[in-house]
């Protein structure tokens, strides 16, 4: 079944890169999409966060809102619409993809925020991406909603996010459904081997924190999180801790490069 799943303010701003006000003259329209996705905020060692990043950039945890201390974003992102910068279904026009992202900055250039270090994607020709760090998986997901009248949604869901090597993401989570905040705005997203690269995303998102260590929200019912990729096993290895959980119903998008 497929799963109609950042926090708040500038927490949302710092990892959706938050708008669709229209793109700048001094700009290029790549694209744009209509998203469903599920934001797991985690706190693992700094050491581990910093091996994730290219040179140049140093970890900087999130210091404030609903996922202050984490240390690494995973975005499980469900794309209904992928559509090319005229408006057109892109080639590949529903995809699933895993994005794992760190809070960064860069002393060198005076950059800072979400730093795009890792993405798993179902659509063979994304690879490497625009970022230059994605690669190929496969990705099963299962959701189902139950609700009577207009009382809240229960809602689980459960994804498996595989890697051609067969290491193994799983998330499993049920949660009560509560209203959405919609956050509007702009913002840089960096990543890759080109300190100086980035992307203009302006984004309309809604944001239903179901928990949150920092602010002391705790919708979920049941959460499992499982990670066993090579590379990341040292920094999934019990020590972990998950700051928050994020249900975004909607995030439309579009994007820049300047």
């Amino acid at each position: 079944m497929r799963l109609r799943t950042l926090p708040l303010l500038l927490t949302l701003a710092l990892l959706l890169g938050p708008l669709i006000v229209g793109i700048a003259s001094s700009e290029t329209k790549v694209g744009s999409n209509i998203d469903v996705r599920t934001i797991v905020a985690v706190k693992i060692a700094e050491a581990e966060a910093q091996k994730l990043l290219p040179p140049g950039w140093q970890v900087n945890p999130i210091a404030s809102g609903p996922n202050q201390g984490a240390t690494l974003t995973m975005t499980f992102i469900d794309q209904l619409l992928n559509q090319d910068p005229e408006g057109k279904p892109a080639a590949a026009a529903s995809t699933r993809t895993l994005a794992f992202g760190v809070p960064a900055k860069n002393a060198t250039t005076g950059a800072a925020g979400n730093n795009v270090v890792r993405t798993f994607t179902t659509n063979p020709a994304g690879p490497p991406g625009a970022y230059r760090v994605g690669k190929l998986g496969s990705m099963r997901l299962e959701q189902s909603i139950k609700a009577t009248d207009n009382e809240p949604a229960t809602v689980s869901e459960r994804w498996e996010v595989r890697d051609q090597s067969g290491g193994t993401v799983t998330l499993a989570l049920e949660y009560t459904r509560a209203l959405p905040a919609r956050n509007k705005g702009e913002s840089k997203v960096y990543g890759g081997p080109d300190p100086n690269f980035f992307r203009i995303y302006r984004t309309d998102a809604g944001a239903d924190v179901l928990r949150s260590t920092a602010t002391g929200v705790d919708r979920v019912k049941k959460l499992s999180l499982r990670v066993t990729i090579a590379d990341l096993k040292k920094a999934f290895d019990g020590s972990e801790q998950i700051v928050s959980v994020t249900a975004i119903p909607w995030y439309v998008r579009e994007v820049a490069l300047p």
